[in-house]
């Protein structure tokens, strides 16, 4: 009976039978159930406690390996029900708790990534106005972190490359500026062919040269071989034909019409541009105005024309010597009067022609 009663409250346990082989009832807990029957008391103990979920296990009791009896204990599935209770409620009062937890965290997180994104959006809206200054600040081991950093990094770049930009640009304008003063000093006019498409720059003094305005004159290479005069067509194809073949320089002086209807005549200096093929690409040049050049030669021959007419046609014999006396041109006339061919006197001087007795007097007034 003892170990009964430790065995039951040990055990927590409602009740508990010690039967011996006969299924008499020989200790209990509690006692009234002693020396009544087993099976009985497990029909009455099933009938009183149904509503109460109890519960009887039985196993038999050995010793020695020989059967002496049996052990029955009683237990109440209400302590089990009662723990599953409490643990169902905490479960769903944690899950509730995390449910909410994970809900503000969803929300904080979606407010941080919201503002993040506006942060990316704005930074994206200034750049585009205009403003490379602007970044993010956004940054991170997430992916709108990397965004950030990556749109940061961008910006960066573009802003160092805008202001390399900036920087050769105003070189490049005051490169060009200088080339325009220089360019006005020289009074000439530029040109620029395109080899490959045709088309040709014609700057605002070429055109002036001719009296013409940009919209007279399509910029295109058939309208430099339309004002070229038809005589020095040929000779300037050539001219460019070997430039772009040999190399050799194009230089020439060639007439072009004028908005007026009339010829000027220009100095067209080119030179070509070649790619690692060795294929022309481009060729630049100049055109500058020889007319008052061209009239002041033209003058010039006529002039020499007339006197070398007046030499040849004289009455009178007449020479041309250098400092030292030696025959550089002698007239028909002068030749007919000392009895030598022109060509013999080209090899003498005017001493060899004249007396001795003379020689002293001429010497001493030249």
């Amino acid at each position: 009976q003892a170990f009964l009663r430790e065995f039951v409250d040990t055990g927590h346990l409602q009740s508990a039978l010690l039967e011996d082989l006969r299924g008499v009832v020989v200790a209990a807990i509690p006692e009234q159930a002693i020396g009544r029957k087993a099976v009985r008391e497990h029909a009455e103990a099933q009938r009183e406690h149904a509503e109460a979920e109890r519960r009887w296990v039985s196993r038999p009791l050995r010793v020695g390996g020989q059967p002496i009896g049996r052990l029955s204990v009683q237990f109440s599935d209400e302590p089990l029900n009662a723990a599953i209770g409490r643990v169902r409620r905490e479960t769903l009062a944690l899950a509730g708790a995390v449910l909410a937890l994970t809900v503000l965290l969803g929300l904080l997180a979606a407010a941080l990534l919201t503002s993040r994104l506006e942060r990316l959006r704005r930074a994206a809206r200034s750049i585009a106005a205009g403003d490379f200054a602007a970044r993010t600040g956004v940054a991170g081991a997430d992916e709108v972190g990397r965004v950030g950093e990556a749109f940061d990094a961008m910006a960066e770049q573009v802003t160092r490359e805008l202001a390399a930009r900036q920087d050769a640009a105003a070189a490049l304008q005051e490169s060009e500026a200088r080339y325009a003063r220089a360019l006005r000093g020289t009074n000439e006019g530029l040109w620029d062919w395109n080899v490959v498409t045709g088309e040709v720059y014609f700057s605002s003094r070429w055109l002036e040269v001719l009296g013409y305005q940009v919209a007279d004159v399509a910029p295109h290479a058939d309208s430099f071989l339309a004002l070229l005069h038809p005589e020095d067509k040929p000779r300037s194809l050539d001219a460019m034909q070997a430039h772009l073949r040999g190399r050799a320089p194009y230089d020439l002086e060639l007439r072009l019409r004028q908005k007026d209807g009339t010829y000027r005549w220009v100095r067209a200096r080119g030179q070509a541009d070649f790619d690692a093929s060795a294929q022309p690409q481009r060729v630049a040049g100049s055109i500058a105005d020889i007319s008052a050049e061209k009239r002041a030669r033209e003058a010039l021959q006529e002039s020499e024309s007339r006197l070398r007419a007046t030499f040849e046609q004289a009455a009178v014999g007449m020479v041309l010597c250098d400092l030292q006396g030696r025959f550089e041109q002698v007239n028909g006339r002068f030749c007919q009067m000392i009895g030598y061919s022109a060509e013999e006197l080209l090899r003498l001087d005017f001493w060899a022609v004249t007396l001795p007795e003379d020689r002293a007097g001429q010497r001493e007034r030249h």
